[in-house]
């Protein structure tokens, strides 16, 4: 009890405050302008087998040419780091020669260690900074999210999705990289806030969210419509 703690006789912490004159504001930087921010990790949800690999693969091959972003966004040439254990890399490369990109700025992840492990999350977030600082990379792509995930946390619990999130975040900040985490929708659920697999920690900890999704009233169309954002304006859904 708070009694129990005031007669135990041990000194209570003090609090370390924040000086603000030290503090910079900077601007918020983005990879496609109020969808995808540099700095930050986003969540791309949706049904399986509508092509969110594969438009994340455009967003990688875009950056590698230094073209617009499918927002309007310009963007210099950069690097991109893939993590994509469902697709054989022969089908990746495809899919990215498909979207015109540069394969010298894009760096598929093949296994970790000598050992040729699969990386697991949070337990290889220091290997991924540090490919980062190796290549240069400003874009990474976790796909999907869930299956690089070390199987002793259970991405249900609030508590383990911020034990294995938070470092990723951390990440992205020190990197300055724009990092995207791929995850399936749920069955049955209704609001774009609850569809996605695991715990709603997981939008919370994101700080962009784009849901995918069929067109309503467009065969063979899909939607990408942001459905959470802490940095950016409401914008509008694009389609693919």
């Amino acid at each position: 009890s708070f009694a129990a703690l005031a007669n135990s006789g041990r000194q209570a912490a003090c609090l370390n405050m924040v000086d603000w004159s030290g503090i910079r504001i900077e601007p918020v930087r983005w990879l496609d302008i109020n969808r995808v921010p540099f700095g930050e990790l986003t969540i791309v949800d949706g049904p399986g087998g509508i092509g969110k690999s594969t438009a994340m693969l455009d967003l990688a091959a875009r950056l590698s040419r230094g073209t617009h972003m499918p927002g309007g966004t310009p963007v210099d040439p950069g690097d991109s780091i893939i993590v994509a254990v469902e697709d054989r890399t022969s089908i990746i490369k495809a899919r990215l020669a498909a979207a015109g990109a540069d394969f010298g700025r894009i760096h598929a992840v093949e296994s970790v260690g000598q050992d040729a492990r699969t990386l697991s999350l949070p337990l290889d977030v220091d290997a991924i900074e540090a490919a980062i600082r190796d290549c240069g990379a400003r874009f990474v792509v976790l796909d999907a999210l869930f299956n690089n995930t070390d199987p002793r946390f259970n991405m249900n619990r609030a508590q383990d999705v911020r034990q294995v999130l938070a470092p990723i975040v951390e990440l992205a900040h020190a990197t300055g990289a724009a990092v995207i985490g791929i995850r399936h929708w749920r069955k049955g659920a209704a609001g774009a806030d609850e569809r996605g697999l695991g715990s709603a920690d997981i939008r919370n900890v994101a700080r962009s969210v784009l849901s995918v999704g069929l067109h309503p009233d467009e065969e063979g169309v899909f939607v990408v419509a942001v459905s959470k954002t802490n940095l950016g304006s409401p914008c509008e859904a694009l389609t693919y």
